[in-house]
């Protein structure tokens, strides 16, 4: 997806730019709409039906707008175009609400079968409308650096069609919306970006050093940051979200948003301000952790989701394979295919089909050596039949790996820029994130971390923020204690005042035998799930209340009987590293001295002053109350 603000430019022709034949409506694209300012748009084609045709490129859209004065069913019939690369992939939307989908043909020469046509054929069921105005979106869902040409639309209506009928006002309202930048991979002038995006209406999305996309009114439509962007001014980046945002029950995200925790410069003090369940990721440190989990999402606007990647230049073409997995929330038995863009036959690959049973929740579909590329964008696509939507997704994960003993993974998504869309978030839905270390233990470096910003209620007085580094540490702060943090960004937000759940990482190695493997958070439930390398599995229970953090060992799974599962907790107060203070063990409140291990009811918990790390043993239980 392009990180471009787009821009709506309105546009008013007359109704010549269509045609009527009876039960049938023909409009012209390149005809309905005032091209004088993007006649580098309006492409001459002596094998188009007036000779022309319109270019779209990625995200771009028409929007053809009409009017009924009575109640009548209409049906898209055809959609005439031209492509000439890459199979694009095309939605149309009646009102907001997606109608149909489809995909342009692949084919190549060198340029010249954009003059070859094709020809969609029938795109919906008759679709009831009611007397008044009414709009259709052709919108270029996904496609190469070519775009797509489209020719002409063809309505079929249910009643004798006139003028007055199909145009109340005897004229044709469309809206055609092109890219203020220029197309993928030409060079942006930084000038310019600055320039659109000091005029960004009607809320400010970010600071003006950043390129993003923001669409629309009343919905944060999507956006994407870049990361590595020259422009990034270290200052961070911000929602001002208004509180009507809040209340819409359901918010279209078609991008999973990449930022910093940093100075807010749009005068938005609570970061995040009316954002349930908003997904962010922390761009500096991420770069992407493999595994993204997304949460709990809808898809209820395509039947397709696609995911974007890249890998680094020093690998070779075909030096990743990797699982992928999905899981849905009250699966129920549909069809999932699931394919990867093939950069060695230039074709969609597909790597499973198959019906998705409702106890299927384990890892499938396996891509193989040969399967990716550093020199183009990565694209994986899941689709669903139509007749199955909306979809609820619990998790998409990845697990991908290099083939290169040399490079490590974490080198490998190092410098990636990964984008999904094709999701609707609900706001309403359960906040659920499976995060993974993305590291064997031991490594110590600091790279990744995801974090989770949610707010229970639409009036409840605090947030929970909780972060888990790759080294699978796990921190929850309160917003109040995440604002001065905010302030001195980057140097203070690697040492916030929090609680730390984390693996002993080889800091004992006689008790580490076993370490962390996953980190399952349900925000919704207030409940934290260790799992351990073993197979054993714990469960927290937190709660925040005001400046206070109660966290409570709430369940035990342990397979082995005797061998440590070790984590830490500590605070970090004025840089400096503080041990737990306050145990409660058997309702009992134990003074722990950090300087010498504590054992009570044969329950032994160790505490070192420098790694502040506690050593928990099975069956044992255990509370921490942070005032």
């Amino acid at each position: 997806m392009l990180p471009l603000l787009l821009v709506i430019l309105s546009i008013i022709c007359t109704v010549y730019g269509a045609r009527h034949k009876g039960n049938r409506v023909t409009i012209e694209f390149e005809d309905s709409a005032d091209l004088s300012r993007h006649q580098d748009r309006v492409m001459w084609r002596g094998g188009g039906s007036m000779k022309r045709t319109l270019l779209l490129y990625e995200e771009e859209y028409i929007d053809i707008k009409f009017c009924l004065s009575a109640l009548t069913k209409i049906t898209v019939t055809n959609i005439r175009y031209s492509n000439d690369g890459l199979a694009d992939h095309v939605l149309l939307f009646m009102n907001n609400q997606t109608v149909a989908e489809f995909e342009t043909i692949f084919r190549t020469n060198w340029g010249h079968m954009w003059n070859v046509f094709s020809e969609t054929g029938p795109l919906t069921y008759p679709i009831l409308l009611s007397p008044g105005y009414h709009t259709l979106r052709i919108l270029i869902n996904l496609s190469d650096n070519y775009g797509t040409e489209l020719d002409s639309l063809e309505f079929q209506l249910e009643n004798q069609p006139s003028n007055e009928v199909f145009f109340c006002t005897k004229a044709l309202t469309e809206y055609v919306m092109f890219s203020q930048l220029p197309p993928p991979n030409v060079h942006r002038d930084k000038t310019e970006i600055v320039n659109l995006l000091t005029n960004i209406q009607p809320f400010q999305c970010i600071d003006k050093y950043n390129v993003f996309m923001c669409l629309q009114t009343n919905y944060l439509i999507g956006m994407q940051i870049s990361a590595h962007s020259e422009y990034l001014n270290n200052s961070g980046l911000g929602l001002k979200w208004e509180d009507e945002f809040e209340a819409t029950p359901k918010c279209y995200v078609k991008n999973i948003t990449l930022w910093t925790l940093g100075k807010n410069d749009n005068s938005n003090k609570d970061l995040g301000l009316g954002a349930t369940g908003f997904l962010s990721f922390d761009a500096e440190k991420l770069q992407i952790n493999p595994k993204l989990m997304p949460g709990t999402i809808y898809n209820p606007t395509s039947s397709v989701i696609y995911i974007k990647f890249s890998t680094p230049i020093q690998f070779e073409r075909g030096a990743v394979s990797g699982t992928f997995s999905l899981g849905l929330v009250n699966p129920k038995m549909s069809l999932v295919r699931f394919q990867y863009f093939n950069h060695k036959k230039w074709k969609w690959s597909t790597v499973e089909r198959r019906i998705f049973n409702p106890t299927s929740r384990t890892h499938f579909w396996i891509v193989k050596r040969g399967a990716f590329s550093h020199k183009a964008p990565n694209t994986i696509r899941i689709s669903f039949s139509g007749s199955t939507l909306p979809v609820k997704i619990d998790f998409i994960q990845f697990d991908l790996q290099s083939d290169d003993p040399i490079v490590s993974t974490l080198d490998l998504f190092h410098d990636s820029q990964l984008e999904v869309y094709g999701l609707q978030h609900s706001s309403h839905s359960n906040t659920k994130m499976v995060l993974s270390s993305a590291h064997a233990p031991g490594n110590r470096r600091f790279v990744d971390q995801v974090s989770i910003m949610a707010r229970k209620g639409r009036r409840a007085p605090y947030y929970k923020v909780i972060t888990l580094h790759s080294d699978g540490r796990l921190m929850l702060y309160t917003l109040a204690e995440l604002r001065p943090l905010m302030e001195s960004y980057p140097e203070a937000i690697s040492e916030p005042s929090g609680i730390f759940i984390g693996p002993n990482l080889g800091f004992r190695n006689k008790f580490s035998s076993v370490a962390i493997a996953t980190t399952e958070i349900n925000a919704e439930s207030n409940s934290i799930r260790l799992r351990y390398t073993d197979g054993s599995n714990v469960l927290f229970r937190f709660s925040i209340v005001a400046d206070t953090t109660r966290l409570v060992l709430y369940e035990t799974n342990f397979i082995n009987k005797y061998p440590y599962y070790s984590c830490y907790f500590s605070k970090y107060i004025n840089d400096n590293l503080k041990a737990v203070s306050n145990i409660l063990v058997d309702d009992r409140i134990i003074n722990v001295d950090k300087s010498f291990p504590v054992s009570t009811k044969g329950k032994r918990f160790y505490f070192d002053h420098e790694e502040a790390s506690w050593y928990i043993q099975a069956g044992s239980d255990l509370i921490v109350v942070f005032p």
